[in-house]
C-alpha cells in the first residue's frame, strides 16, 4: 500500500473522510513505518520487540585489482603524472596513486595517458618509473543503515570492525590467514574502505541493517512486506481515534494493531529460524554455531 492507498483505507475504515484525517497520516506515517519495523507491540502490557529479517540485507563486494601497466613520469611539486602504454579512464578518479613509497589520491583523470593527483608529488622527478593503482572505496547499497558484520568469502570469519581495534591488536597481519582485510571503515557517502588496501580481487561479504525510506516524502510503498500492511492503517486510525476524543476506538485500534504485529512477529520467528537450520545444514565443514546469517547463495565448499 502507497501513503494514498493507505490514507484511502483508514478513512474507509474509520469512516472519517476529513481533511484532518489526510493531514495526520502524513505528518504520522513516517514515525509508524518506525514503529512497526520495530517489532513493537504489548502483551500483558510489557512492550515486546523484534528484529526482523526482512530488514537485513546482505551485499557482496568484489574488490578490483590494481592497475599497474605501463610507465608513469612524475616531476616534483607538480600534480601532473604523464603515463607510457597506460589505458586511465574516468574510473580510476578516487584511486590511490601509488610510486616508489608515497601515495596520492586521484583527482581527475586528463586522458589515457595523464591524471591528476590531488596533492602535489614530493619526491624526486623521474621518468620510466613502475606504479600501482589501487581502488579505495567501494560503494555500499543504496538502502544502507549500518553494518552488522563484513567478512571474506574464503575464512568465514568475520573483519573485525574498527571500533573494536586498539593499538595493541592493530596488526597488519591480524588476519593475514585469511588474505589481507584486516579492517574497514565506513562514510557517511555510503562507502566501504577496506585496510590495508587490497590489491587483489577478493569477494567480500556485508551483513547491514536496511534504511527505511520515507513514505510521506516519497509517496512510495514501504519495504515492510504488503501483507501486514493493514498495520499502518490500524496504528494510524488510533492517531485519528485520539484526535477525535474517542477512546473506545482508540482500544479497538490497538487491539487489532497488537493482535497483527504479534502474528507478524511470530511468522518472521519462523522465517529466522528455517533459515538458520538451513545454513546449519549446510555449515557441514565448520563447527555448528548459531546466530550466524550468511546470504542466500553463499558457497558450502570452498577452495
Amino acid at each position: 500500500m502507497t501513503r494514498e492507498e493507505i490514507i484511502a483505507a483508514i478513512k474507509s475504515d474509520t469512516g472519517v473522510d476529513i481533511t484532518e484525517v489526510t493531514t495526520l497520516c502524513q505528518n504520522h506515517i513516517d514515525r509508524i513505518q518506525d514503529k512497526i519495523a520495530s517489532g513493537l507491540y504489548y502483551e500483558k502490557n510489557i512492550p515486546k520487540g523484534h528484529d526482523f529479517s526482512f530488514l537485513i540485507g546482505y551485499n557482496q563486494i568484489n574488490t578490483s585489482a590494481s592497475y599497474t601497466t605501463g610507465t608513469v613520469a612524475v616531476t616534483n611539486n607538480s600534480t601532473t603524472v604523464t603515463g607510457t602504454d597506460t589505458s586511465w579512464t574516468s574510473s580510476h578518479v578516487g584511486w590511490i596513486f601509488k610510486v616508489g613509497t608515497e601515495y596520492y589520491e586521484v583527482s581527475a583523470v586528463v586522458s589515457a595517458t595523464e591524471l591528476t593527483l590531488k596533492n602535489a608529488y614530493i619526491g624526486d622527478t623521474a621518468s620510466g618509473s613502475s606504479y600501482s593503482l589501487i581502488k579505495m572505496h567501494y560503494s555500499l547499497p543504496s538502502d544502507f543503515k549500518s553494518v552488522r558484520w563484513v567478512k571474506q568469502l574464503v575464512t568465514h570469519d568475520r573483519i573485525i570492525p574498527l571500533s573494536e581495534f586498539t593499538m595493541a591488536e592493530y596488526l597488519t597481519d591480524e588476519f593475514s590467514y585469511s588474505g589481507e582485510l584486516s579492517g574497514y571503515i565506513i562514510s557517511g557517502n555510503k562507502k566501504i574502505r577496506f585496510f590495508p588496501c587490497p590489491t587483489a580481487v577478493k569477494r567480500v561479504y556485508i551483513c547491514y541493517d536496511k534504511e527505511l525510506a520515507s513514505i510521506n516524502s516519497t509517496g512510495a510503498e514501504s519495504i515492510i512486506p504488503s501483507k501486514w500492511h493493514m498495520l499502518f492503517v490500524f496504528a494510524l486510525s488510533e492517531v485519528v481515534w485520539r484526535r477525535l476524543d474517542r477512546p473506545e476506538k482508540i482500544v479497538e485500534a490497538k487491539a487489532e494493531y497488537n493482535e497483527m504485529m504479534y502474528q507478524f512477529v511470530q511468522e518472521d520467528k519462523k522465517i529466522i529460524r528455517d533459515r538458520i537450520d538451513k545454513m546449519m545444514d549446510e555449515r557441514i565443514y565448520f563447527p555448528k554455531r548459531k546466530g550466524i546469517r550468511f546470504p542466500s547463495n553463499y558457497p558450502v565448499e570452498f577452495t
